[in-house]
């Protein structure tokens, strides 16, 4: 297939997932996790998520450790990762959410038009592209080929939904600059060029929205703590199944030797008369501590023959900068 073709269809692809409005599990990002999607140049993966019932697509290392904070956020209604700046005019993000039905939502321009507004004239990323007419006779034309966004996060509080945009990189100096790749290439003149222009569309885009941008940073959040996250995060969503009152009856069980200043592991011997395996145990609490049940402190991993250590300051209020409006 032709590299042009092969453009075109990766095009068509992304207007496929990302032109119908979709929820939870039915959003599918314009980028993929995968060999043939993924950026080869950084460290990319896919997160589960059992509040989404999805799977998350990090296209970098930086995504694939701050992503789990995101997830531990009670307020966090939905989240969509790989969304597309919309070229033409556009709704509001949260337009088609249940929780926005009657909200008066601001409305963007498109980011053809505002390339042409900001002064960038011509500047907005293209690929060649081919069609038929009626008479089917090829054309040919050029096509506007989409931004892709970094994380767009839906949240709700007292005066109800609102979303905030996070630009994730690996440091603070990062931001509006071009992303991994070739070190000569990458400090080009015309790199630095494409990536303000992008940048400056993104900020006048996401003006017109009234959505915050939220500059998070790899480097700003300790790697212990992301680390844990990433990990109580892939816990959290496989739990298997248990019977509910089995849970409950663990879940108190926990909850006491949190209070008293046992280990974990004090409890898994008392199950384990019942036919409770240890791991089990582990995954409940591993679970409770995810959904902010058992507070413990997130900075270092909670061991099955050691006290569990009670939660010495709330990640989200440390982070609360990360998530307001």
């Amino acid at each position: 297939m032709k590299k042009r073709n092969v453009k075109q269809a990766r095009l068509l692809e992304i207007y496929r997932r990302q032109d119908s409005v979709a929820w939870g599990p039915k959003y599918v990002p314009a980028q993929l996790a995968s060999k043939t999607e993924a950026p080869k140049i950084s460290r990319n993966g896919e997160l589960p998520s059992l509040k989404l019932q999805r799977m998350l697509h990090a296209m970098s290392g930086p995504e694939l450790d701050v992503f789990p904070l995101a997830m531990y956020h009670p307020a966090l209604i939905d989240f969509k990762e790989g969304m597309i700046m919309q070229v033409e005019a556009s709704d509001h993000p949260l337009v088609g959410h249940r929780k926005a039905i009657g909200l008066q939502l601001p409305t963007t321009s498109g980011t053809d038009a505002i390339v042409e507004r900001l002064g960038f004239h011509g500047r907005h990323p293209r690929i060649r592209a081919e069609d038929r007419d009626e008479e089917g006779n090829i054309f040919r034309f050029w096509a506007p080929w989409p931004w892709i966004l970094d994380p767009m996060l839906f949240l709700e509080d007292a005066q109800g939904p609102y979303c905030i945009s996070w630009d994730i990189k690996r440091s603070s100096h990062d931001h509006g600059m071009p992303g991994p790749g070739d070190y000569t290439e990458r400090q080009s003149p015309r790199a630095i060029e494409k990536a303000k222009i992008r940048d400056l569309v993104y900020q006048e885009y996401m003006r017109e929205l009234n959505i915050r941008i939220v500059r998070v940073a790899q480097t700003d959040i300790p790697r212990s703590l992301a680390t844990n996250l990433r990990h109580l995060l892939i816990q959290h969503a496989q739990l298997p199944d248990i019977d509910p009152v089995l849970h409950g009856e663990m879940l108190l069980a926990l909850d006491d030797a949190f209070r008293r200043g046992n280990p974990p592991i004090e409890v898994m011997a008392d199950f384990a008369k019942s036919g409770v395996t240890p791991r089990l145990v582990m995954h409940c609490l591993e679970h409770a501590i995810f959904e902010r049940r058992i507070r413990v402190d997130l900075y270092q991993r909670c061991m099955p023959d050691r006290p569990m250590i009670p939660e010495q300051k709330d990640v989200l209020v440390e982070f609360s900068h990360w998530f307001e409006r």
